[in-house]
Order: C-alpha cells, then sequence, then structure tokens
C-alpha cells in the first residue's frame, strides 16, 4: 500500500466553496477510489474558520486529517517568498511532515511548494498540482486593478512567484495542470519539465442525467461568486457593455445573477441596466438553471480553467461564453458550447438562443457529454494513478 501526503493551501471542507477548495475536494474524491492508497490530508485553515460550526471537517475512515492555522503578520510582509505562500508555511506542520516517510507528496498549488524548497517532505516522489501558474494569474489580476497600491502588491506577487517558479521547476518529479494552455506555457518556459508535466482536468460528480429543457425564451442567468473581483467585474461589463444591446432587440429580456455579492456591489449592478435582478444565494440553483433560457459565463480576467464553466455545462444548459472563459480547456465553440468575446458578438449569440432555443439543445448536449467524459472523477482517477505508479 501506497502512503501519500496530500497537501492543501486552504481547507477544502469550508465555505464558500471557490474554485481552489473544489479542485483539491476533487483530489480527494479520487484518491478515495484508490484502496491500495493510504492518504494524510493536511489542511491549512484560515483563522476566521477556526469557530465555524457550520462546517465540520467531513469524518472518514480512509483518511487522517491534520488542520494547521494559516499564519499572518510582519514576517509574512518580509518574506523572499510571496504572502501567499510565506502565510502557508507553518513550522508545526513542516516539523509533522517531517516525521512521516511517504511514497508520494502531492502539493496542492505553488501556495504550498514552500514546504518542498525548504525539503520538509520526506517523500520519493513529489508531485505539484497547478491550479495556475500564479506569476502570469497576479500579473492579469494587476491589470485589473483600479487602485495603484494594490496593482503594485500584485506585480511584487508576480515578481516573487516568477522567481519561486524558476526553483520548483527543477524539484518536482511530476507537474499537473488543470490548463492544456498552461501546461504548454510552463513547458515552453522551463524545457526541462517536458515529459514531467501532465493535463489533469477539473473533476466534478455532479452532471445532470439530461439537458435542460424549459419554455422559458427570456432569462439570462449567471452564477458566480461576486466578492471576487474579477467574477464581479465581468459581470459588471456584460450589464452595462452587452445587456443594454439585447434589451434593443428584446426588451423581455431579463438577467438574473446570483452568487455571493456585497450590498454595495449589488446596487452598483442592479443600476447598471434594466431588466436585471441580483438574487445573491438561492436554495436551489437547479430551479434557477431549469428556469433559464441559458447560462452566460463571461470573463474577463483570471487564471486556469474556469470552474462555474465546467459546471454550467455539466448542468445541462445551454452556455454562452467568451474564450476566455474557456481557455485551457478543449471545448469549442459551436459544439459544447458558443463563444463570442467582442460586445456586439456576445449580446447577438445571447439573442440567437432567447430567439430560438431549441435549434442549441445539441450543443447542450454535446457539452454534457464532454464533460461527464473529461471531467469524471473516474477520469481523474486515471490520470491520478498515472502520475503516481509511472
Amino acid at each position: 500500500m501506497k502512503k501519500i501526503a496530500l497537501i492543501c493551501f486552504d481547507n477544502p471542507f469550508m465555505k464558500p466553496m471557490e474554485g481552489g477548495k473544489r479542485g483539491m475536494l476533487s483530489r480527494i474524491e479520487a484518491l478515495a477510489e484508490c484502496p491500495e492508497y493510504e492518504v494524510d490530508i493536511y489542511l491549512l485553515t484560515k483563522p476566521t474558520e477556526l469557530n465555524n460550526k457550520e462546517n465540520p471537517l467531513i469524518e472518514s475512515d480512509r483518511f487522517h486529517y491534520k488542520r494547521y492555522t494559516i499564519l499572518s503578520g510582519k514576517k509574512v510582509l518580509l518574506s523572499s517568498f510571496p504572502i501567499s505562500v510565506a502565510k502557508r508555511f507553518i513550522p508545526e506542520c513542516a516539523s509533522e511532515l517531517k516525521k512521516h516517510h511517504y511514497d508520494v507528496a502531492i502539493y496542492e498549488g505553488e501556495h504550498v511548494s514552500e514546504y518542498r524548497v525548504k525539503n520538509c517532505v520526506n517523500a520519493d516522489r513529489h508531485i505539484l498540482y497547478m491550479h495556475d501558474i500564479e506569476s502570469s494569474y497576479r500579473a492579469d489580476l494587476a491589470r485589473s486593478e483600479t487602485v495603484p497600491a494594490r496593482r503594485f502588491a500584485q506585480n511584487i506577487e508576480s515578481r516573487k512567484y516568477a522567481r519561486l517558479e524558476n526553483q520548483i521547476a527543477g524539484l518536482f518529479d511530476r507537474f499537473l495542470f488543470v490548463s492544456i494552455d498552461e501546461k504548454k506555457a510552463f513547458e515552453n518556459r522551463f524545457p526541462s519539465v517536458k515529459g514531467k508535466c501532465i493535463y489533469t482536468p477539473y473533476a466534478t460528480e455532479d452532471f445532470a442525467e439530461d439537458i435542460v429543457h424549459t419554455d422559458n425564451n427570456s432569462q439570462l442567468l449567471y452564477i458566480g461568486n461576486l466578492q471576487l473581483k474579477n467574477n464581479y467585474l465581468s459581470i459588471l461589463w456584460f450589464a452595462k457593455k452587452v445587456m443594454p444591446i439585447i434589451l434593443k432587440h428584446r426588451k423581455d429580456a431579463h438577467l438574473v445573477v446570483v452568487g455571493n455579492i456585497s450590498e454595495e456591489n449589488k446596487e452598483e449592478l442592479e443600476k447598471a441596466c434594466g431588466n436585471i435582478s441580483v438574487a445573491g444565494y438561492v436554495p436551489s440553483l437547479t430551479d434557477v438553471i431549469n428556469e433559464s433560457c441559458c447560462i452566460i459565463s463571461p470573463v474577463l480576467f483570471g487564471a486556469g480553467v474556469k470552474v462555474k464553466l465546467i459546471d454550467a455545462l455539466s448542468s445541462g444548459q445551454i452556455v454562452v461564453a467568451n474564450t476566455k472563459t474557456a481557455e485551457g480547456t478543449e471545448l469549442k465553440s459551436m459544439q459544447q458550447l458558443i463563444l463570442a468575446d467582442t460586445e456586439s458578438d456576445f449580446a447577438k449569440a445571447c439573442l440567437d438562443v432567447l430567439n430560438d432555443r431549441k435549434k442549441f439543445e445539441t450543443i447542450a448536449r454535446q457539452g454534457l457529454e464532454f464533460v461527464k467524459k473529461e471531467h469524471s472523477v473516474e477520469h481523474h482517477v486515471e490520470l491520478l494513478k498515472k502520475a503516481i505508479e509511472e
């Protein structure tokens, strides 16, 4: 039996369940399907989550959980590592890792790579799961910042991550990438890692049995965590730039926005255009998905594969997105979804679906079939075993 350490940069059992946590849970689900592996999971928990009784750890006979609190303070700010890395290096966690010998250690993202750089993990094989290339992601976030101080901070983090990536390129036996594009970019940047990189797409267990059939030909739906700035700016762009074009041709068109959002942003979004409802949290996503004509998924900033896109396709709905949303996947426009980038093209794509939804139901079916094949836990198990065993 192989002994495996899974080092998580966050606690995936704690809400809110954003993309990174979902990705880590998919790894846990996949490893649970492998009785030949004994797994220790190292969870890093934010201080604010310590007394959160609504999010207890999931009890399991298969895994051993070890939980540590993420640090912050002057020590972090002065570190040569990126802040998001330094605050996740916990001496107690490092000491515990050194006590054990593992056949394989899987590191969930560059956030926990300091444990490898400082040689704190006693393992025969080291695998880094790249949720995204952090230096590129931080540079992208810097471009989206309107506050100069925040833009400067993100650029500093980007440069620190670039230096860290120069180190870690030679420290891991395998690199697992959620994005095909980022896999290629990393291989081009570091030719020595070619042959070590595996495309390992995000996995999910929640698939609709069939595509959505609805008579509603007026409601557009957006689902996303709007407390994340890149998500909020993306749907604000749609509300200000795309929705008015749609309303010129379809006065009955209505946009429903679902996801955690601040009161200030909710008010701004509701004023951005006519015919918009910001629902925030809803008790049943299935109901609102089934009541909609299609799901829109615009993304202006961000890296990796967008979890909300995979979730949208998994629901069996018709999805209208832009190229940025689908980057890193093998999804093709007019086959599994509809892609449009300019304001006018995005509006036209939405209007086409609103005016003749049945015409695009085949695309929804092909999208559902695609994610069932490429983004299933079973497929993820195969890829993980390849990384662990070969």
